[in-house]
């Protein structure tokens, strides 16, 4: 079946309207708005079932014409493809169905349309202190950037993921962690239309807690507040952007959405029980809504976690020795994914084969999430981000399959590197560091850097201290130790 269309396009903010004439002439009006210069895709709300059209007719209205084009194409299911003079390219999928959302015209969403369940920036809650907004980014946007120009996210690049910073400069670090687990949170957010820049921005502020020396260095601080209060990472990270970023003169910490503060806080689930000591005091400010799932963008942003560090564990053991790539074999989906390769491409070098490796193992994570989110959100009739709240199950998910074969990667990494016997000693060492440096302070507080008291005052004494002590990097942590406890006889001249 051909289908005609036309498209007029103006400068500025354009409307798309869409008029759908099936064979039976049922007609369907859609419209939707988005900036000149996005890839516009006609996809979940426009209901566009090609085997029912006979005519597609597409007008971008708003403010001055710059030009117009118009042709046929076939219809079947596969999309209709305009390129347009203003250099703008409209797909029409006409094989999705699904709904949009209602865009008001001239509002900066993002570069594509949003799906009905996305997190819209004009609807969000707000902020815990009213401020006017931004005339050229969307709130999401502002949050984002407010997180990559903190000082905590530039320190990110001095703590650890699993190696310690100065092991060697091809390993990753918390920083580089976080920024390839934000590639892939974006990768999921475009394709499944929901806001890229909330999604984006939490995954970016999720690790921003972390004390140095990554978990091993969580697990000291915790024993070491287990009778003040206790400590928990992501707890920090709530209060670094709620608190302790002191960057403007109105108020403490980013002043973020009420969204991405809930996504940082429930990226992984619902809270329920006992209250972590800033969650309880930030919670009865703007009501979380703790005991429900949170937005997509959020569910997204603890996948994307996931599947990055399961992937460049696997790149970073290699690398230092601690695995093979025939020990690799022994995991169901390694071995599926090393055949592969090799059955494309040959002989490869080790290295080429681990980055092919890695690449295909990621996208067929990716892959699988799409896929089983989108299934989800069909199978509940998933059509607000009040019914994603409300939901009984997470929407962003692996399938069973998937979830197995992750669950047995992530034990092959637990036996084979995370237990290590050149790993295992720097459970000691971060725990020697943390507990000494918290030691000493609660000893004496004035022995604490001046500028990290500064930073944190008006704390009681314990939370002062760990709040300092996650001020520091791996770098800084050792250099503090040494200062304290170090005794050479240069010390004393």
């Amino acid at each position: 079946m051909e289908n005609d269309f036309h498209v007029t396009v103006f400068e500025g903010v354009i409307k798309v309207e869409v008029v759908l004439k099936s064979v039976a002439s049922t007609a369907i009006d859609t419209q939707s708005e988005c900036k000149v210069g996005a890839f516009i895709l006609a996809a979940e709300r426009f209901y566009l079932l090609g085997s029912l059209l006979g005519h597609t007719e597409i007008n971008l209205c708003h403010g001055k014409r710059i030009g117009k084009v118009g042709g046929r194409s076939n219809t079947n299911g596969k999309g209709v493809l305009a390129s347009l003079t203003s250099g703008i390219m409209v797909l029409l999928n006409t094989g999705f169905v699904g709904k949009m959302i209602e865009q008001q015209a001239g509002y900066n969403y993002c570069a594509l349309p949003l799906a009905a369940y996305a997190s819209r920036p004009d609807k969000s809650r707000g902020r815990l202190h009213t401020e006017e907004d931004s005339k050229t980014r969307t709130c999401f946007q502002r949050d984002r950037d407010r997180i990559i120009h903190s000082s905590a996210f530039r320190r990110l690049k001095h703590k650890t993921q699993v190696f310690v910073v100065h092991h060697g400069d091809n390993f990753r670090t918390r920083l580089t962690h976080t920024l390839e687990a934000a590639q892939i949170a974006r990768s999921l957010a475009r394709a499944l239309y929901v806001n890229e820049d909330l999604a984006e921005g939490i995954v970016l502020a999720h690790d921003l807690g972390h004390p140095p020396f990554a978990h091993l260095g969580e697990d000291a601080l915790v024993k070491c507040m287990k009778s003040h209060g206790g400590f928990e990472h992501n707890d920090q990270s709530l209060r670094i952007v709620t608190m302790l970023e002191n960057r403007y003169p109105e108020w403490s910490g980013l002043n973020l959405t009420w969204e991405t503060l809930e996504g940082i806080v429930k990226h992984n689930g619902p809270i329920s029980g006992d209250l972590a000591h800033t969650l309880k005091e930030v919670d009865n400010k703007l009501d979380l809504q703790l005991s429900t799932f949170a937005s997509v963008e959020a569910q997204i942003a603890a996948l994307a976690d996931d599947i990055a560090y399961n992937n460049h564990d696997v790149e970073d053991g290699l690398n230092d020795g601690l695995f093979s790539l025939n020990d690799l074999r022994t995991v169901p989906l390694m071995d599926q994914i090393l055949d592969q390769i090799s059955s494309k491409y040959g002989s490869l070098s080790s290295q080429k084969m681990v980055f092919s490796m890695i690449r295909q193992m990621i996208g067929a994570m990716i892959e699988d999430v799409l896929n089983e989110t989108r299934k989800r959100i069909d199978e509940d009739a998933i059509d607000s981000v009040d019914k994603v709240r409300a939901n009984e199950r997470r929407l962003v998910a692996f399938s069973e399959d998937m979830l197995e074969h992750v669950n047995l990667l992530r034990s092959f990494l637990w036996e084979r590197m995370y237990r290590h016997y050149t790993v295992r000693p720097l459970v000691i060492k971060a725990n020697k560091v943390i507990s000494g440096l918290f030691d000493a302070y609660m000893d004496d507080v004035a022995m604490m850097p001046p500028h990290l008291k500064m930073v944190c005052e008006g704390q009681d004494k314990p939370r002062l201290i760990a709040d300092s002590i996650c001020l520091m990097t791996d770098r800084s942590a050792i250099e503090e130790y040494r200062r304290l406890y170090e005794i050479t006889p240069e010390i004393f001249r």
